[in-house]
């Protein structure tokens, strides 16, 4: 199921990614982590996100929506980046849709 987002949405709104575990890596050790974005067109940037809950085998973390974040129509990918005790550890992708 696509996830689809009005353009330019307030900050109260926010991207939310739950991340499962693997069975190797405790996410209870992740301290920080960034969504890599990819707009439509090719433009990357990174969007600060929040830990909201962190357990062994789930993560969940969260970007509030900036101005300017979403302000093209078509697919965004999602790479989360987490900082982790040895380096930094990814997951993903994610994608939704930006629409008018």
């Amino acid at each position: 199921m696509t996830e689809f987002v009005y353009l330019d949405p307030p900050d109260t709104e926010s991207l939310e990614i739950e991340i499962p575990g693997d069975g190797v890596l405790d996410l209870t050790t992740v301290t920080a982590v960034t969504f890599e974005v990819t707009k439509p067109g090719g433009t990357e940037v990174s969007w600060t996100a929040a830990i909201t809950s962190a357990a062994v085998d789930l993560l969940i973390c969260e970007h509030a929506y900036d101005p300017g974040d979403v302000s093209v129509q078509g697919s965004y990918r999602v790479m989360v980046h987490m900082t982790v005790p040895a380096g930094t550890e990814r997951a993903g992708p994610v994608y939704f849709e930006g629409v008018q």
